[in-house]
C-alpha cells in the first residue's frame, strides 16, 4: 500500500477522493501534509510507519514505560500512522509493568519551586537506593534533564562530592545547588567543595521531602522507569527526548539545544525555542501542576467498589499494585 501511496504523492492526488484506490482514502484528509524524503514518506516531519513496523514502534516509544501523555508527545515528535493514539493507550492500559507499578496516592499539596532563568543555573541532587544499589540523582530545575551516577556501597560525602565533580566538570558548575539536609551533604567537606567551586549550597527538610519535592518527583519517576525497563540506559535517554509539554521541548533539547538521537525513525529538525518562551510556558506549566495536584491531594471521595469487582492494591512491603478481589465492604 505504501508504494502506491509513494506514486500518489509524487504523481498527485486526484481532484476527487472517488477517484482515490479505496485502501488510499485514508490519507485524504491530510494529503497536503504527506511528502517523500530518500523514499521515506512524511506527515510534515512524523515518519509515516508502515502496518507491519506499528506493533514494534510502539514498544519502542513505550521503552520508558511513561503514561499515556508523555508517549503521544514523543510519538508526535516523530511517527505518524492512523489511530496512533488509541494503539498508545490500549498499550500503556495493558502494560503489566506499568500496571504493577503504579504510585500511591500522594497526601501533600505541592510546593512550586523557584524556576531559574536559563539552563543549569540551579540544580537539585539527591540520594537513594534501588535494589540494593547506591544512586546519585542530579536534576536541572529549568530543562527537568536527570543525570544518574551509581555509587559504592559506602556512601559519604567525599563519595557524593566525587561524583559531583564529575557531573559538574561535564556540564558546567551550577550557581546554586539544592539537596537535603542530610550529612553526605550537611558535611564540613561539602561545605568546603561548595566554597571551592564557587557555587551557593541550599538545603531543605529531610523530614519534609515535599520541601525538594521537585527532585522527589523526579526520584519516583527514575525508580519507576528502572524497575519496569529492561534496558535502563536506553529507557533514561528515551525520557531525556520526550517533549515536558505540547509547548516545550524535551529536557536534552532546552538544555542541549540539541536534539538526541533515540531508537525511534526521525526527520524532525533542530528546533530553536527562545528562552523567554520557555520560561513563560515552565511557570504556567507548574501553576497548572499545582492546582490539579493539590486538588488530588485533598483527597476527594474515592468511586465505591462492588463485590466481585476486579481492582488492584498497593501492597505496602513491596510497593507494587497487585491484582485482587471485592470480597465484602471493610464497613
Amino acid at each position: 500500500m505504501l508504494s502506491a501511496l509513494v506514486e500518489v504523492i509524487i504523481t498527485g492526488w486526484p481532484d476527487s477522493i472517488k477517484e482515490v484506490q479505496p485502501d488510499l482514502r485514508q490519507f485524504w484528509s491530510y494529503r497536503d501534509e504527506l511528502t517523500v524524503c530518500d523514499g521515506v514518506i512524511l506527515k510534515g516531519f512524523q515518519v509515516v510507519i508502515p502496518k507491519q513496523m506499528q506493533a514494534g514502534i510502539l514498544q519502542k516509544l513505550h521503552t520508558s514505560h511513561l503514561g499515556q501523555q508523555k508517549t503521544k508527545l514523543l510519538a508526535r515528535e516523530c511517527v505518524y500512522w492512523n489511530n496512533i493514539n488509541k494503539d498508545i493507550e490500549r498499550m500503556v492500559q495493558s502494560c503489566p509493568a506499568c500496571q504493577q507499578q503504579q504510585p500511591a496516592q500522594p497526601a501533600e499539596p505541592l510546593l512550586p519551586h523557584e524556576i531559574p532563568t536559563k539552563p543549569w543555573s540551579t540544580v537539585a541532587t539527591d540520594l537513594f537506593e534501588l535494589k540494593g544499589k547506591q544512586w546519585l540523582i542530579v536534576v536541572d530545575y529549568y530543562s527537568k534533564y536527570p543525570i544518574l551516577q551509581q555509587l559504592s556501597d559506602q556512601v559519604s560525602s567525599n563519595t557524593v562530592i566525587s561524583a559531583l565533580k564529575k557531573i559538574f566538570a561535564e556540564q558546567g558548575i551550577p550557581s546554586k545547588v539544592v539537596s537535603d539536609n542530610g550529612p553526605q551533604y550537611s558535611s564540613y567537606q561539602f561545605m568546603m567543595f561548595a566554597e571551592s567551586w564557587g557555587f551557593t549550597h541550599v538545603t531543605t527538610s529531610p523530614r519534609r521531602p515535599q520541601g525538594n519535592g521537585f527532585v522527589e518527583r523526579q526520584i519516583r519517576t527514575i525508580k519507576s522507569i528502572m524497575k519496569k525497563a529492561s534496558d535502563i540506559q536506553l529507557a533514561l535517554l528515551h525520557w531525556r527526548t520526550t517533549p515536558i509539554s505540547e509547548s516545550l521541548p524535551s529536557p536534552a533539547e532546552i538544555l542541549m539545544g540539541r536534539q538526541l538521537r533515540n531508537t525511534l525513525p526521525s526527520k524532525s529538525p533542530n528546533t530553536n525555542v527562545a528562552a523567554d518562551h520557555i520560561y513563560n510556558q515552565l511557570q504556567q506549566r507548574q501553576n497548572v501542576q499545582k492546582y490539579y495536584f493539590d486538588q488530588h491531594a485533598r483527597r476527594s471521595e474515592l468511586p465505591t467498589l462492588s463485590n466481585g469487582q476486579k481492582s488492584r492494591i498497593l501492597d505496602p512491603g513491596t510497593r507494587l499494585w497487585k491484582p485482587a478481589t471485592v470480597v465484602a465492604g471493610a464497613g
